[in-house]
């Protein structure tokens, strides 16, 4: 199945783009196999909505990375 990254964080930029993912894989597995930290280099959205990392992959799914915000 054909999965597409889009990166909005800088030094993520290498991972835009279509990705061939096996099934049964969830977003968090699919980006720490990217090489991306869960939770703490970007904001994970898939198909629009915020990710909580174990959604499963389906075929044509939307991964959007956000710069996270931190502040008091």
């Amino acid at each position: 199945m054909l999965v597409k990254i889009t990166s909005n964080v800088p030094y993520l930029k290498g991972i835009d783009g279509d990705h061939k993912v096996d099934g049964n894989l969830s977003v968090e597995e699919l980006l720490i196999s990217l090489g991306v930290t869960w939770d703490e280099d970007a904001l994970v959205l898939i198909n629009g909505k915020f990710s909580h990392g174990d959604e499963k992959l389906e075929d044509q799914d939307h991964i959007q990375l956000l710069v996270p915000i931190a502040g008091g």
